[in-house]
């Protein structure tokens, strides 16, 4: 999790695509990352209830978070495509 390229004052969450992470172990990175905020350019930023969130996987991809929820016991990440 870190600055997201778009827009540096808010969150890119950066799956690795390696295997699936623990709801609790997100919940931890979130609030860790909640606490220090984020470096992007133009220096730091925090992060707070209100900072958008988007899904940074290689390029630029504009996938907003929407949403999230539970299927088959899978956490699953909902995104929609934004502009910039």
């Amino acid at each position: 999790m870190g600055s997201y390229r778009g827009y540096y004052d808010q969150l890119a969450i950066d799956p690795d695509g390696k295997e699936p992470r623990s709801v609790s172990h997100v919940l931890k990175d979130l609030r860790t990352t909640r606490c220090k905020g984020v470096f992007g350019e133009g220096g730091p930023y925090p992060v707070t209830s209100y900072t958008g969130t988007w899904v940074d996987s290689g390029p630029a991809q504009q996938q907003h978070l929407s949403g999230f929820g539970v299927e088959g016991g899978i956490v699953v990440i909902r995104t929609e495509s934004r502009d910039w």
